[in-house]
Order: C-alpha cells, then structure tokens, then sequence
C-alpha cells in the first residue's frame, strides 16, 4: 500500500478514535434501522387491517407532519428569547422572521435550489418509499411481510455496493495514476 494510500485509509478512520464517537455511531445506526423497521412494520399491519392504500398512505404521512411544522416552531422559540419576554414582540417577530428568512433563501439560487431539492426528496421519496412498499409488496408483486423485510433493505444493500464499488474504483485509479505519473517522471 503506497504512502497516500494509508494517509487516506488512516484520515478517513480517525474519528473512530474518539471513544464516544465509536458508541454514537452504531446508536445513530440502530436508531434509524428501528424507525424504518417500525414504518415498514405498521404499515403492513395497517395494509393488512383495513385493506385501504389510501388510509396507508395517511399513516405513511402523518409520519412527516412534523417536518412540516418544525419550522415554525423554531421560529416562535427563537422569537420569545429575542424579545425579552414581552409577548406583543414576541407574537410579531415569528411572522416577520420567516418571511425574512425567505427572501434570504430567494435571492441565493444555491440556498434556493438545495431547499428545493430537500423539499421535493421529503415530499417524493421517503413518504411513499416506505409508506407504500407494504402496498406494492402484497397486491402487486404478491409477497409477504419476509418479501416485504427483502424488497426494504435493497436499498441499504444497493447502498452498501455502490459505497464499495467507488471507495475500489478511486483506489484503484489512484495507483493507476500515480503509475503513470511516476513512468512521465522517469521519461
């Protein structure tokens, strides 16, 4: 293994060097896991009770209600605490800090942009990826709740291929280069 090769190899583990980012990191693991299982998990039972997708979908969504509103609430938080307690300032401010706050994300079309695509992947992909699968499992592709658990953690396997396969390609392209740099240097 060259020099660089390990540099980067060691740069890339050194946080786990730090003893509580060893533990935080397989919680934050197994935190996320256990909320797309249970997603996965009560929307099978409330496919299977009611029979209804679009009562699944409901469920899938209510999910998501609070992503929708924590905006607010950040603000109003932040608003009381601004405003020394004084409740007339601190009811006017919420209102004025949110729309200060998007006349400053519309004039920057980088900020603009990445909200937007925020918004749209929250809007398109988690609900309807997790909320709609036991749908699709069960009345179109016929499966049950193991096809259901199979078809759920492609995405983590297709993940975990594409992670290796790039972390195998740059390595690989990077001896290639340094190959062909080290053959220019001798000429």
């Amino acid at each position: 293994m060259t020099p660089p090769a390990r540099a980067a190899r060691a740069s890339a583990l050194a946080p786990f060097r730090v003893r509580s980012f060893r533990f935080q990191w397989p919680a934050d693991f197994a935190t996320s896991w256990a909320f797309e299982m249970e997603a996965l998990i009560l929307g099978w039972y409330v496919l299977t009770s009611t029979g209804s997708v679009q009562q699944l979908v409901i469920f899938g969504a209510l999910g998501w209600l609070g992503s929708l509103f924590s905006p607010f609430f950040g603000v109003a938080g932040s608003a009381p605490r601004a405003a020394g307690g004084n409740a007339n300032a601190a009811a006017a401010k919420p209102l004025a800090g949110l729309k200060q706050a998007v006349r400053y994300v519309c004039s920057k079309p980088e900020l603009l942009g990445a909200i937007c695509m925020a918004f749209l992947v929250n809007l398109l992909a988690f609900p309807f990826f997790l909320g709609l699968l036991p749908y699709v499992a069960k009345d179109v592709y016929g499966i049950g709740q193991s096809g259901l658990g199979y078809a759920a953690s492609t995405l983590i396997y297709a993940s975990l291929g594409l992670a290796a396969t790039i972390a195998i390609g740059f390595s690989w392209r990077r001896a290639l280069w340094q190959r062909s740099a080290a053959a220019n240097s001798s000429l």
